[in-house]
């Protein structure tokens, strides 16, 4: 039997527009990792990310992020995903969330003149699952999302990652070697 639950770690929503002004709203629990989308259309050569209009979140330059003067509450926290820069995913990743991350965000990409306006919504922590296996048996970790997620990510403990689903497809290149050909 395969209970369904949230499990603390990961949530995302990725929506695909070229230009757009209206508000997306996220949600996370408290500790999880968040993804805030940012999907571009076309190929802009910097992308920023700004928390209320003027606290640096992120900026992406020339495909490669730049924490140059980024606000000290986010230090260590955000990562873009480099290899998915080509196909137009400007989206951050947000680790160890906190109730203070809540509030405004924007991405903005000037040579094109988009702006993204999202929402962090932050609340209690999720619920957690406890999985009990016996030492080299297997074990399934369960998971189930409400909406379509092109994107799905496990990490351990925020720091080593497990597996990652893109698009539908297990995605090997950033998972920890203590994982290969056990996930």
């Amino acid at each position: 039997m395969l209970l369904a639950a949230n499990v603390s770690g990961i949530l995302f929503l990725l929506l695909v527009r070229n230009v757009s002004v209206e508000s997306v709203s996220v949600t996370a629990a408290v500790g999880d990792t968040v993804v805030l989308p940012c999907q571009i259309n076309s190929n802009p050569e910097d992308v920023y990310w700004r928390y209320s209009d003027v606290r640096n979140v992120c900026n992406i330059i020339k495909g490669k992020a730049d924490f140059n003067g980024q606000d000290p509450a986010f230090k260590d926290r955000v990562n873009i995903f480099p290899l998915e820069i080509k196909n137009g995913n400007f989206s951050i990743r947000l680790d160890k969330v906190s109730k203070s991350d809540e509030g405004p965000y924007i991405c903005s990409a000037p040579s094109i003149s988009l702006r993204e306006n999202l929402e962090l919504k932050v609340t209690a922590t999720a619920e957690k699952v406890c999985v009990y296996a016996v030492i080299n048996d297997s074990a399934v970790l369960p998971c189930e999302f409400k909406q379509n997620s092109q994107m799905v990510f496990w990490p351990y403990r925020d720091r080593r990652t497990v597996c990652d689903v893109i698009n539908g497809a297990v995605d090997f290149d950033e998972q920890d070697p203590a994982y290969r050909d056990r996930v």
